[in-house]
Order: structure tokens, then C-alpha cells, then sequence
């Protein structure tokens, strides 16, 4: 198609006359029968590689193998960037059933193709790494040209078991990569390399000629030998970082050789997602030295997520966009997808198809390093693991400066407090660099406990926070002294009454193995919020002596005003009237440390030597409700009075109200109707606490207004 996708620049059939691009008789995970690819190079020419029963498939004279070998044969073409002509085809074979699934262009005029072979006799050189099949069904490398199909090399690999390449790579020196499946014991060239010995997932490095092999690993589920993916992707980065791409169970399970789960297979730290149930897709990034993982994750659903078959892709910058067969419906497809995708739901009542793309990053570079021991009681020895990712030069610098040009595995600390080194590390490869500074600390061999408090005294919340000012310690154990205790460093305590309390500071430095205490005593009193007094007089007797004591404590300054101009000062004073009359005493409660001020007034009456009561001479009895009755005013002690009569007149000397209910008040009316404003005339018949009988006798004025 065109770059628009709007218009057909070359489209062909290419086959024979039998069953052509299927791959039935290598096909041991689901969708193998779907298997082949397809790439173009720098103008255009596009190549590819599939498999075919027939014996009339379009080969060219001069390329490997331009005749039909037997049953099925792989097969590899190149034909023309407008696909009117074919430039070479060959097959690729011998007399049993073989298969070609990944294809790849070299650095120069060279293509590799990669497959699988139950015929153990397809001519290679001698000089190969395996001329000749090893056993079982192996996998299979052949470098021919690109202009023309001929042959340049080729070697088997596996083992005794059941082999295949899936994928085959070139990275930017010309070796060769190939990505596959292994039911054997697939040969590591060296200890020196990540491997989960026994897995059935093989990554291979080979000389650019077959002839060497380079390095050679597994990875997966070591504790079960069946294959936990199948492959949908690989891809060597500039970096020479190594990538791949695969999905198990599902439908998988369900094949006749029942592959096993994604269970168990490594995962990062820094992993997209972290668990599986069993049936996900699988990312595995490889750095270049092939000693660590630089990035595992699964991803996927849980309803089947898997290809049918075919290919996805990496960008040689670390990206992956992998097809995914996304099942389980409109409803129950839990696929993540991204908020601003294009479609966020499975259209279909089974599968759709979804995209998937992910920056790995492999081939950045990370400086970082782990000490066994960041701290401890000097001196001490720390062990240096380096952890760092994709760099093959490595350099140190330590707390004065000096720079050590290589790995360390030691660190001796000797004085106390933080140091600081540093690791500097290079891909000189890629020209990629990244530090980290690791920083080691040493305790000095006492310890020291010690704290304040902040807390507000005058407060009735009796909230306390703690300030840990202790030293060398790593370890705390607070006892608030009411029950509760606390291992933080600056823990905030409630106490939930008032009450003097011990709070007492446990410390211990655990890698010098010392321990100290202190303690420190904290008060908290309940403040009141009014003021009130208590008091003790006889109101019969001029000249008795009379107490007043004040409720509640945490004032510096108590006031007395007994209402006559005299006063006194202290929590319990003594005072002697001296003569009767109505006394307002009022308490003024100063606290001045915490800036409280408080009042409060009582009525106090003396009854003897012919005291007589406070009596109105107005009232206006117009229903606003100020003022409104007639009678002893509601702050006398009625409850001082031991017989009470009330009369009113009118000025013709006519009784209009009366009666004997100290708490009944005339309200100006008379059988219910209103009286008149004018002045009217009262007697008053009192017995008062002290037993005097007294009349009082006056005028009121009733007005309306």
C-alpha cells in the first residue's frame, strides 16, 4: 500500500500447486501453522520466508535450493518493492518435514533465515557449527545472499530433543541471534551469563559465519521443562541489548502437547505488572553482558489473551508493538488499555484484535549498587554487590575524591557518620552514561537519650508532641506513663484526663548494642471556663460574719466586690455587713499565664434592723414582655420569706387585685379588664426569714407607654 493507505502500489499471489504459508507439520504451539515473516530492505525488495507442500513453488537457478525436498519445506523468496517480479526463491530442506519462521537482513549482502528441522541432512558446510542434525528435531541458520538466494552458511543447534527457531537477529557487528524453543538440556557456552537452568525458552549468539558460537542461555520456569511461551517478537538493540516477546496459556493449554503457564518466570522489580494467572504475555529484556535482566514483566486479562500465530515487532530504541488476540467479550475483557485509546472496549461477543506498545528503556544504562551493610557500629565491613545495567566500564569515587578505576566488592568504614561514594558506569557501546552514590554510615559506640515536649499547658486537650533529640540511636520505646506506650521516633500522645505524668524515653543503638533512658514530667490541669463561688452568711444579723470561697483553681487573682465600695482579694476571703440591705457581690477571676478572665455576681439581702425590700414604683403592662407585672422583683429570695399578702387600690380606695402567692404578680387588669394609666396604691404584708411581721404601703404608677 501506499504511505496513505488509499492506494495499491504491487499485490500478487506466490505459491504452487499444493497447500502454500502453512506450517502443519511443525506446530507444537497454538497458531504455529500461521508462522512466517515478511521484511523489505533499504529500497524496497521485500523478503520473506513461510512453508509449503508444493513442488512447483517459483525458485530461481543459482539459489540454495531451487528444487523440492520432501513433504514440507521451508521456503524463502525475494521479490521486487512492486511485487511484479521475483528477484530469487529458494526452498529450504531435506527429505523430512522442515519449516522456515523468521528471517533477517545482514550487515552486508547477507539474509539469515531460521526454522525449524526434523531432517537431520540439509547441506551445510562441514566447518559448521553443527553440520549435521543433533537429534530429535533441531533448529536450523542459514546465511544466503540477499541478491540472489545463493548459499554462504549454515549450522544446525539444540539438542536431542525437540528444537526450533523462532526468531533470528542481526546486531550491528554481524553476529547472529536466534530466539527459540527447546525440550532439552539446551547447552550454556558459559557459567558467566543469566540462565534459568533447564528452561525451555533459548537465546543464541553465533559468528556471523555459523561457525562459533558466542554465547548461548535459557530463561523461564526452571522446575518444569515444557515451554512457557510462545514467541511473538525479538529484537538485538544497538546497545546489543536483547529482547523478546511471547504469551502462554490460554488456548495453549489446550494443544495436544500442553505448554506450560507463565507461572514462575522472572520478573523486575520495576515490572509493568507483577502477577499473572498463568495465562499473560510474557517481556524479557536481556543487557548486553547477558549477566542480568534489565526488565521482566507480564501483561494481559484474564480471559485468554494470546496470537494466533505471526509476528509483532521491536524498535530497535527498546519499543514493543505486540498484536494481541484480546478476548472475553463487550463486558468481561480487562485488557488494560491506556484513557486516550482509540477503542477502550472489545467490540466483539468473543475476540478483537488490540495493540500494544511499550517503551522498555532496555538499553538505557543504570548506575546502581547495594551494600549488605549501610550502617553500623565502627568499624565495619560492607560488601558491595554492583547492580547496574547495560555498562561495561565501571569507576568508583570515594568520600576525599579519589577516583578508583574499577569494581569494588569491599567498603571498610572506620569513622562515624555518612560517606559517600559514588559509581560511575559506561556503555561505551552506545556512549551511555549513569552514576549513583551509595552512602555508607557509621555509629559511634555510645548512645544518648534525650527529648522535649511541646505542649500547651493551658489547654484542656492535653495533647503532647514529642521532639526525639536523642543520639546514635535507631530504635525507640516511649512509656507515656498512663498505659500507652509508642516505637516512634516523635510520637503525639493524648492524655485523655488531666494529672501530673512520667514520660519516660528508652533508646538503643542496635548495631553497637548500647542502650540509654530519660524521662520527663509533664502536668496538665483542667481549666474551667466560668467563674463561680461558694458562700456562707446569716442574712438576720447585722455585722455576722460571712465566707465566700471560689470554684475552681488556676488563677493568680481573685477579686471581692461586695457591692458597698469595700472589696477583698484571695480564693476565701471573710467579710461582716454591717448593716441590712440588698448586696450585689461579684468574684473577678484573673489567671494572667493563660490570659483567662472571668466574672461572677450573686444578690445577697440582710433582713435585720428593719431592712425593707426593693419595690418597684412603675410598671407598663403593655404586653412587649419588659416590665409587664407588678409585684417583688424576681432577684429578692422569695424563699426568705415566710408569709406574703398583697392588695391593690385604686385611688377611691377600691380593691382591684390581691393576693397571697409571693410569685403571683398583678399584670393591670381587674376581672380581665385593662386598667387605666394613672397611680395606684398597694400594701404589702410580709413575714421575713428572720420571723419580723412588716406592712409596706406605696404607689405605683401604671403606664402604657
Amino acid at each position: 500500500l501506499d504511505s496513505a493507505g488509499s492506494g495499491i502500489e504491487g499485490s500478487t499471489y506466490f505459491g504452487g500447486h499444493w497447500v502454500d504459508g502453512l506450517n502443519l507439520d511443525f506446530n507444537h504451539n497454538y497458531g504455529d501453522k500461521f508462522r512466517g515473516e515478511v521484511i523489505a530492505d533499504s529500497i524496497g525488495n521485500i523478503y520473506l520466508v513461510s512453508s509449503t507442500f508444493s513442488q512447483n513453488m517459483p525458485s530461481t537457478p543459482g539459489a540454495y535450493m531451487p528444487t523440492y525436498k520432501g513433504k514440507q519445506d521451508g521456503f524463502v523468496a525475494s521479490l521486487s518493492a512492486d511485487l511484479s517480479s521475483l528477484r530469487w526463491g529458494s526452498f529450504i530442506g531435506g527429505s523430512a518435514s522442515d519449516n522456515a519462521l523468521g528471517i533477517k537482513l545482514g550487515a552486508t549482502n547477507n539474509v539469515y533465515v531460521a526454522g525449524a528441522a526434523k531432517s537431520d541432512s540439509i547441506p551445510f558446510n562441514t566447518d559448521a557449527l553443527n553440520p549435521y542434525g543433533l537429534g530429535g528435531s533441531d533448529g536450523y541458520i542459514v546465511n544466503l545472499d540477499r541478491n540472489n538466494g545463493s548459499f554462504f552458511s549454515g549450522t544446525y543447534n539444540g539438542t536431542d530433543k525437540r528444537d526450533a527457531n523462532f526468531f533470528v537477529e542481526v546486531d550491528d557487528n554481524g553476529q547472529v541471534y536466534v530466539m527459540g524453543q527447546t525440550r532439552g538440556l539446551y547447552p550454556i557456552d558459559s557459567l558467566d551469563v543469566y540462565n534459568n537452568y533447564g528452561s525451555a525458552q533459548f537465546i543464541h549468539k553465533l559468528s556471523s559465519n555459523l561457525k562459533v558460537s558466542i554465547k548461548a542461555t535459557v530463561f523461564g520456569d526452571s522446575s518444569h521443562a515444557r515451554n512457557n511461551i510462545s514467541p511473538t517478537a525479538f529484537m538485538v538493540d544497538e546497545c546489543k541489548n536483547v529482547y523478546v516477546s511471547g504469551w502462554g496459556g490460554g488456548p495453549n493449554r489446550d494443544t495436544a502437547f500442553k505448554q506450560g503457564y507463565t507461572q514462575y518466570l522472572p520478573i523486575t522489580t520495576n515490572a509493568l505488572q507483577t502477577t499473572t494467572d498463568g495465562a499473560d504475555f510474557y517481556f524479557f529484556v536481556l543487557d548486553a553482558t547477558w549477566r542480568k535482566v534489565n526488565y521482566a514483566t507480564y501483561f494481559g486479562g484474564s480471559n485468554g489473551d494470546h496470537v494466533d500465530g505471526g509476528t509483532s515487532r521491536f524498535a530497535k530504541d527498546g519499543t514493543i508493538y505486540q498484536a494481541v488476540c484480546a478476548c472475553g467479550g463487550p463486558l468481561n475483557s480487562d485488557l488494560p488499555v491506556t484513557s486516550t485509546a482509540y477503542s477502550r472496549q472489545n467490540g466483539s461477543g468473543n475476540c478483537n484484535l488490540a495493540a500494544v506498545k511499550i517503551d522498555f528503556e532496555g538499553g538505557e544504562v543504570v548506575a546502581r549498587a547495594k551494600a549488605d551493610v549501610d550502617s553500623s557500629c565502627v568499624p565495619y565491613v560492607a560488601n558491595i554487590s554492583n547492580l547496574s545495567h547495560n555498562a561495561d566500564t565501571y569507576y568508583w569515587v570515594d568520600p576525599d575524591g579519589t577516583v578508583i578505576n574499577s569494581e569494588i566488592s569491599k567498603i571498610t568504614v572506620t569513622e562515624p557518620g555518612p560517606h559517600s561514594y559514588m559509581l560511575v558506569v559506561m556503555d561505551t557501546t552506545c556512549n551511555y552514561i549513569d552514576s549513583t552514590e551509595l552512602v555508607l554510615f557509621g555509629f559511634k559506640d555510645t548512645v544518648h537519650a534525650s527529648f522535649q515536649l511541646d505542649y500547651d499547658s493551658c489547654s484542656n486537650d492535653f495533647l503532647v508532641k514529642t521532639i526525639n533529640t536523642s543520639l546514635t540511636a535507631d530504635n525507640y520505646f516511649w512509656d507515656f506513663g498512663d498505659g500507652f506506650t509508642s516505637t516512634l521516633k516523635d510520637p503525639v500522645h493524648r492524655y485523655m484526663q488531666s494529672g501530673s505524668f512520667v514520660i519516660k524515653l528508652f533508646t538503643k543503638n542496635s548495631y553497637c548494642i548500647l542502650s540509654d533512658s530519660t524521662e520527663m514530667v509533664v502536668k496538665f490541669k483542667t481549666r474551667i471556663n466560668t467563674a463561680d463561688f461558694r458562700y456562707n452568711y446569716e442574712p438576720c444579723k447585722d455585722g455576722s460574719s460571712s465566707s465566700f470561697t471560689a470554684i475552681g483553681t488556676g488563677f493568680q487573682e481573685y477579686n471581692w466586690d461586695f457591692g458597698n465600695g469595700e472589696s477583698a482579694n484571695g480564693p476565701t476571703v471573710e467579710y461582716d455587713f454591717k448593716e441590712s440591705g440588698r448586696y450585689t457581690i461579684r468574684l473577678s477571676l484573673r489567671d494572667t499565664i493563660c490570659q483567662r478572665y472571668l466574672e461572677k455576681d450573686t444578690v445577697l439581702e440582710i433582713f435585720a434592723d428593719g431592712y425593707s425590700p426593693d419595690i418597684p414604683n412603675v410598671f407598663t403592662p403593655n404586653g412587649d414582655g419588659l416590665n409587664d407585672e407588678f409585684g417583688l422583683p424576681d432577684y429578692i429570695p422569695h424563699g426568705y420569706y415566710k408569709s406574703f399578702a398583697m392588695k391593690i387600690y385604686n385611688r377611691w380606695g377600691s380593691l382591684l387585685y390581691e393576693t397571697t402567692d409571693i410569685n403571683a404578680l398583678w399584670d393591670g387588669t381587674m376581672d380581665g379588664n385593662a386598667m387605666a394609666e394613672g397611680v395606684y396604691f398597694y400594701t404589702l404584708y410580709i413575714t421575713d426569714g428572720c420571723g419580723m411581721e412588716n406592712e409596706y404601703n406605696g404607689f405605683v404608677h401604671l403606664m402604657k407607654n
